[in-house]
């Protein structure tokens, strides 16, 4: 049988993975006959967007956001996630959500693997790799959120975006400038504001 394109993204998935959970090559071809590649168009009305499908999901390419909605109502950008980036969106496994309340969306056309949550749900019940996976997967999700919210979200809109140009310099002109903003805290005006003060300052380094 032809590898295929999928099979090799799995293994690169589980190559990346593995400096924390062994898999062996059972547990990879079980996840083969279950994961598949999706290609997603991005969601441009907040309140129209995709559901993503629950489970892991790996970005190949394109810009996924979290977000949730604070006590006013007003959306919150949490966490940027792009190629590379592996996560765990799952209600059927405990914290697969990783907190209460927050959702994604596509920021731009993204391409990602998704293994689904039952097919996960199902072998982390029959495998203590999958435990450990499931687990890992929150341990990571839970750090980038907490990250954010306590390291960086109480900057100065400023100072956060100074670090998000340093971070995600391939963002700022791939997504919408709505998200950016609501990720610092501020309105768009405020953002064009902080735009200009950045290229002001960057201009008068020699």
């Amino acid at each position: 049988m032809a590898y295929s394109r999928l099979d090799n993204m799995v293994d690169e998935v589980f190559d990346r993975l593995e400096r924390e959970v062994e898999m062996t090559v059972s547990d990879r071809d079980e996840v083969k006959k279950h994961a598949f590649i999706h290609n997603f168009n991005p969601t441009y009305n907040i309140e129209d967007r995709k559901i993503l499908p629950q489970g892991l999901i790996y970005i190949i390419s394109g810009t996924i956001r979290s977000f949730y909605y604070d006590d006013n109502g007003d959306i919150n950008t949490g966490i940027f996630f792009t190629a590379n980036d592996c996560f765990l969106f799952s209600k059927d496994i405990p914290q697969g959500h990783f907190i209460h309340g927050i959702d994604f969306e596509v920021m731009e056309p993204a391409q990602c693997l998704i293994i689904p949550g039952q097919t996960i749900s199902k072998l982390r019940h029959e495998s203590i790799v999958y435990a450990n996976l499931c687990y890992l997967l929150t341990v990571v999700n839970l750090s980038k959120f907490f990250i954010e919210e306590r390291t960086y979200r109480p900057l100065k809109p400023y100072e956060k975006y100074k670090r998000f140009v340093k971070e995600h310099p391939e963002l700022i002109d791939r997504i919408s400038q709505r998200a950016i903003a609501s990720y610092l805290g501020v309105t768009p005006v405020s953002l064009s504001r902080l735009k200009r003060r950045y290229l002001d300052d960057f201009d008068g380094i020699d």
